[in-house]
């Protein structure tokens, strides 16, 4: 008799969670039920950097690190944030996909690392084109849950029931909690430079293969580097610079040139012209977040990991490092458990009340480090979109809210020190590229 476990959402965390407990040498039955109809239905999205002590740590837990490596873009660690003046005030050299000169925080296609994930466990256990609408507890059993799915089907028997299904978890919703993700006010349209080597090459060497991000007035325009060779391009607007009232968005990119002239006038032609060679693929979309303190009320047999869990902005790049860290937490619970408590009818009441106490532990875990990431997200998003101040100004704050978080010889120490010493840093960069450039002539 096994511990039968079923995971909501085939995304990194719920893939991630999958793949350690399939590794458990103790008998586990998992089932991921996925609401897509198949592994390419749909977009993946642009690139992911992930971090030593967690999306990466988790990678090598699941014995996926030689996978990884053969995906992952060191060079994609280049990065520049430019303000609308197209002055560059911080930069980080392209390591030319070596390693040993890199930080250790490789990008890779959120793409490849899905497929990565999907390849790691039984294809048999994902169960595609499943989309949830509740979760129920099962009459006279505190420990036996069922799954009812928008097509009327229903699935019984689960011992635990994991939410990894993403910002509109029906897991939340429908057994945690009545808690929403609500909008930011922030809204994007996102495009792409095809094959941009030989489409743009001016953009290409400007993004070095990395990223650029600049923001200013309430606005933004991010470019990223992909690993089929194209770059990504994003116009960022908050609803009081007019994204919401337009009678229509551009659907393509010819309609699109004016758009950005309206509203990036005052903007650097370096900054405005990345939109020049796009193709006419425009998604928009809407960024929502779950409130900072928002946690849900522990109950026996459900809970959330990743998005589901704790909903935020991109804009700290942490979002799918935390949801691989919530994976590896859960995963540790449940298999230590099952390992300290053999699963037998006789001794099921046991090994549920285990099962409890350890993922209530993970639970607080997972809870304490996406609050405090929560909340340098939080910040980070109000200094770039809602603070009205210029990137001289915000840019050090964002940059010592990352060296808190990421740096352990600054973690939990003052984030006045971390300030005073990235706007020096900041300051002495620009200094430093400008003799460069004066030397130079």
């Amino acid at each position: 008799m096994a511990l039968n476990i079923a995971i909501i959402g085939g995304g990194p965390a719920g893939l991630m969670l999958a793949c350690l407990l399939h590794l458990s040498p103790i008998a586990i039955r998992v089932a991921i039920f996925e609401s897509d109809a198949g592994p390419t239905s749909r977009s993946q999205g642009s690139t992911l950097d992930l971090h030593p002590d967690s999306g990466l740590a988790a990678i090598k837990k699941a014995q996926l690190w030689t996978e990884f490596k053969q995906h992952a873009r060191y060079d994609g660690e280049a990065l520049r944030f430019i303000d609308k003046d197209f002055t560059i005030w911080f930069e980080n050299e392209n390591p030319g996909g070596d390693e040993a000169r890199s930080n250790g925080r490789p990008e890779i296609d959120r793409v490849k690392l899905r497929d990565i994930l999907l390849n790691s466990v039984p294809q048999e256990i994902i169960k595609w084109g499943r989309r949830l609408q509740s979760v129920e507890l099962m009459p006279g059993d505190a420990d036996c849950f069922g799954l009812v799915f928008k097509d009327g089907t229903r699935e019984d028997g689960f011992d635990l029931v994991v939410g990894a299904d993403g910002a509109w978890s029906h897991v939340r919703s429908s057994y945690l909690s009545d808690e929403q993700p609500f909008s930011t006010g922030i809204h994007g349209l996102i495009t792409s430079i095809p094959m941009a080597a030989t489409t743009d090459p001016d953009t290409y060497k400007l993004v070095n293969r990395g990223s650029v991000f600049s923001y200013s007035d309430g606005k933004g325009i991010n470019a990223q580097y992909i690993g089929d060779g194209s770059i990504n391009v994003t116009a960022w607007f908050t609803q009081q610079h007019g994204f919401i009232t337009q009678p229509s968005q551009p659907k393509t990119a010819a309609a699109l040139q004016p758009y950005i002239q309206t509203h990036y006038g005052d903007w650097s032609p370096n900054l405005t012209r990345l939109f020049a060679h796009v193709d006419d693929g425009i998604w928009q979309t809407e960024l929502y977040m779950l409130p900072v303190d928002w946690r849900w009320q522990h109950k026996r047999g459900v809970t959330l990991i990743g998005d589901a869990a704790h909903l935020m902005t991109p804009f700290a790049g942490e979002g799918v490092n935390l949801a691989l860290s919530d994976a590896a937490d859960l995963a540790d619970a449940i298999i230590s458990t099952v390992s300290a408590h053999p699963f037998k009818c006789s001794t099921a009441t046991s090994v549920h009340d285990a099962l409890d106490a350890a993922i209530s532990t993970a639970e607080e875990t997972i809870y304490k480090r996406s609050r405090a990431i929560r909340k340098t997200t939080y910040e980070n998003m109000h200094d770039q979109f809602f603070s009205q101040t210029p990137m001289s100004s915000f840019l050090p704050r964002v940059a010592a809210r990352t060296l808190l978080i990421n740096d352990p010889w600054f973690a939990g120490g003052s984030e006045l020190l971390a300030r005073v010493l990235m706007r020096g840093a900041l300051w002495g960069g620009l200094l430093w590229r400008w003799l460069k450039g004066w030397i130079s002539q």
